[in-house]
């Protein structure tokens, strides 16, 4: 078979070492697929991706999100685009998880 399928309830999570637990779905050269699970108060530290672009889309849950100077409100399904060298990062600001997955690319 060419190309790859993955379940996310096959994936471990691990923690994340900017904040809460992630699992890595689909890991390849030039693409990245990964699922981030944050707490109620819980989020990831506010970081920035050299070359890689990035987009986040809510599956549950709701939160605030850090993206360059500016502090913008997320929800269940929303998209947020993030360009490179921009330093983004979401907190969990509700009171049931929330859950986002992230795409980015190319890999670093």
């Amino acid at each position: 078979m060419v190309g790859k399928v993955v379940h996310e309830s096959k994936v471990e999570a691990r923690e994340h070492p900017w904040g809460g637990m992630i699992k890595d779905l689909i890991k390849e050269k030039h693409l990245h697929l990964l699922i981030g699970y944050y707490d109620p108060g819980e989020g990831l530290k506010p970081h920035t991706h050299a070359i890689s672009e990035e987009i986040y889309y809510v599956l549950k849950g709701r939160g605030a999100m850090t993206l360059g100077d500016s502090e913008v409100d997320i929800e269940a399904g929303m998209a947020i685009h993030i360009p490179p060298n921009v330093v983004h990062g979401p907190t969990n600001t509700g009171d049931e998880p929330l859950v986002i997955a992230f795409i980015l690319s190319p890999v670093e």
